[in-house]
């Protein structure tokens, strides 16, 4: 589509770097939804500079929010696999036969997997090979 090889980065590197801000700024104002009333105003507080309003239940409560995130998102990314008996277990905790065998099937699935090309499918929207 694009002749010049830095256009076609520029444009793949505005549509990658475009997602991720989106995506993290969706990301975190989700967070601040998700907090309660009090730990929005505090948040808010801080954000203003106005450390000297906190409360300490109010700055208590906030940090056993953060840190109950943290252990949710090491939950969520935190390998796992399931054995015979529908228990959640670790990968390294199946017997060895059994990791190579979910290693092996998770790198053909990744292969498999096949990606577009934006810039192609862009292009064929604009009637251009």
């Amino acid at each position: 589509m694009f002749k010049s090889a830095f256009a076609g980065f520029a444009v793949r590197w505005l549509l990658d770097t475009g997602g991720w801000v989106a995506g993290v700024t969706l990301a975190l104002l989700q967070l601040y939804d998700n907090l309660p009333p009090g730990g929005q105003q505090l948040l808010a507080r801080v954000l203003a500079g106005h450390w000297g309003e906190i409360t300490l239940s109010a700055a208590g409560g906030f940090i056993v929010w953060a840190v109950t995130q943290v252990f949710k998102l090491r939950a969520t990314i935190k390998p796992q696999a399931v054995n015979a008996s529908g228990q959640k277990v670790r990968l390294d905790e199946l017997p060895k036969a059994t990791q190579t065998i979910v290693n092996e099937q998770t790198a053909t699935a990744v292969d498999k997997k096949s990606r577009p090309n934006v810039l192609d499918g862009l292009g064929k929207l604009l009637g251009k090979k």
